[in-house]
C-alpha cells in the first residue's frame, strides 16, 4: 500500500520507523522519500519495551541519525506547556530536524502538535479523524485548521476538501466521526440555541470562531430546530420555505417547535 501511494502522488511520502535497521530498510524499500525514526526515552519503555539501557538507546538513535529525528509522546501524557519545553530542549540540543508525534489520551494531541511547532518542530505526524492507537493521534483536520486559521500559515493544503476527506475515511474505517468533533463533526457548524442562532444570523463571527468558516472546510452552516430554538431561526426557516410570516405566526410556530423538541 505504501509503495502504491508513493508511486501515485507527487506529495512527499514518509515512513515511520523504530531505530531498528530492518524497520528503516523496509520503509526505504517501500519507496518512501523520507523516514522519521523514533526511540523510546522513558524508563518504563526502555525497560519493558526496548529492553535496553539508556546508553544503548542513545547509540541506536545515533546510528539512525542520518535518517531523521522524532520526539514522540508514546503514552499521550504530555501537557502543552511541558511538551513545548521538551521540544524546545531537543531542538536546541540537535542539528537534526525534529518532528512531533502526539497521542490524544487526555485530549491534548492537537494542542501538543501546535506547541511543537511553536517551539521549533518542523513537522507533526497527524491522522485524519484522529484515528490511531488508544484514544488516537493528533487529528489532521484540527492541526491544519489551527495552523491555517489561527496562525495564518499557508500549508498548501486545499482545506475545502477536509470535510469530504473526513467522510471518506469515516466510511472506509467504519469509525464514526463524533457529531461534536471540532472542524468535521456534523454539529461543528450547527446552531440550535436561540441566542447563538440569532447572533450567527446577524453575524457569523458572534458564535463561530471568526477565523474558520464552514466554507473553508467544505461544510455548511445549519440552524437546527429543537427545544432551544428561538424566533430568529424559525423565521429564517419559514422564509426559506417560501412563507412571509408575521411576528405572531413566528411566535406560534416557535412554541410548537419547542413542544415537539422537548
Amino acid at each position: 500500500a505504501v509503495s502504491d501511494i508513493a508511486a501515485a502522488t507527487d506529495t512527499t511520502v514518509c515512513g515511520l520507523a523504530r531505530v531498528v535497521e530492518g524497520d528503516i530498510d523496509a520503509a526505504i524499500d517501500a519507496g518512501v522519500e523520507m523516514v522519521h525514526v523514533f526511540v523510546s526515552t522513558s524508563d518504563v519503555q526502555l525497560e519493558d519495551s526496548m529492553h535496553a539501557t539508556r546508553e544503548e538507546a542513545k547509540e541506536r538513535a545515533v546510528d539512525a541519525a542520518g535518517v531523521g529525528d522524532v520526539d514522540p509522546v508514546g503514552a499521550g501524557v504530555g501537557m502543552p506547556t511541558s511538551f513545548g519545553e521538551t521540544v524546545k530542549a531537543v531542538v536546541e540540543a540537535t542539528d537534526a530536524r525534529v518532528d512531533v508525534h502526539t497521542h490524544d489520551d487526555f485530549g491534548m494531541a492537537a494542542a501538543n502538535a501546535v506547541m511543537g511547532f511553536e517551539n521549533g518542530a518542523e513537522q507533526a505526524q497527524v491522522s485524519v479523524n484522529g484515528i490511531g492507537e488508544r484514544a488516537g493521534n493528533a487529528a489532521y483536520e484540527e492541526v491544519v485548521m489551527a495552523v491555517e486559521s489561527v496562525y495564518g500559515v499557508d500549508t498548501g493544503i486545499d482545506t475545502t476538501q477536509i470535510t469530504k476527506l473526513a467522510r471518506i475515511v469515516e466510511d472506509a474505517s467504519d469509525i464514526p466521526v463524533p457529531a461534536n468533533k471540532p472542524v468535521t463533526g456534523r454539529n461543528a457548524f450547527a446552531h440550535e440555541s436561540g441566542i447563538h442562532a440569532a447572533g450567527v444570523i446577524e453575524n457569523a463571527d458572534t458564535f463561530e470562531t471568526g477565523v474558520m468558516t464552514p466554507e473553508m472546510v467544505g461544510a455548511e452552516r445549519e440552524f437546527v430546530l429543537g427545544k432551544h430554538t428561538g424566533t430568529h431561526s424559525v423565521r429564517k426557516h419559514m422564509v426559506e420555505a417560501g412563507f412571509d410570516p408575521t411576528d405572531s405566526e413566528v411566535r406560534q410556530v416557535t412554541k410548537r417547535v419547542k413542544e415537539y423538541g422537548a
